[in-house]
């Protein structure tokens, strides 16, 4: 049985099912998901660092990139379990052109395996914004933000799907860095 189709690629895509349509529904289903998946662009059923684009989204990030760093002082990493800062850097392009008081990052990241391991978001139904921005002028500007993740993930991270949403400054306090009595308030209590 030959399908066929553009799936959201600049050509189109024909694929040879090598199961019989009068086979077993997941024999034929894997055969075709197999023979289509070639067919897509390198990263398009996995995971992938490009930018979200299209009319829902506000501000695109694109250009991607990681590195560890050291946590700061003032950053929540939970306390179970073990953790690494990786700061992200990005370039953020204001699609609606208009300056934005605060945004928030939305995205996801898998180690390796394809499994979640983004301290804020380790299943995959969450849809939790996951850093804040700060203001975001009109155009593109680049942008870094530190996020936490398993310490124990296997390598490379991969990034997927992020953007960025127009936000409330008040709301995107919420990311603030902590204070030295927010931390460890007992400690802070004990000092005055």
């Amino acid at each position: 049985m030959e399908l066929g189709g553009q799936f959201g690629c600049r050509t189109p895509c024909v694929c040879k099912i090598e199961a019989p349509l009068s086979a077993a529904l997941p024999a034929f289903l894997a055969s075709a998901i197999l023979c289509f998946s070639t067919c897509l662009p390198r990263g398009a059923l996995a995971t992938s660092n490009e930018a979200m684009r299209g009319s829902g989204v506000e501000i695109a990030l694109s250009d991607l990139s990681s590195r560890k760093v050291a946590c700061p002082a003032d950053f929540y990493v939970p306390q179970k379990g073990r953790w690494d800062c990786i700061e992200i850097s990005a370039q953020a392009d204001n699609q609606r052109g208009r300056a934005v008081t605060a945004a928030g990052v939305f995205g996801r990241i898998r180690d390796v395996d394809g499994y979640p391991c983004l301290s804020t978001a380790l299943d995959d139904r969450m849809q939790t914004s996951i850093a804040s921005l700060g203001a975001i002028p009109k155009g593109v500007t680049p942008v870094k933000f530190i996020v936490a993740v398993d310490a124990t993930a296997p390598r490379p991270l991969q990034l997927e799907n992020f953007k960025a949403s127009y936000s409330n400054a008040a709301i995107e306090r919420q990311f603030a860095p902590f204070d030295r009595c927010e931390l460890d308030p007992i400690g802070c209590a004990l000092e005055d």
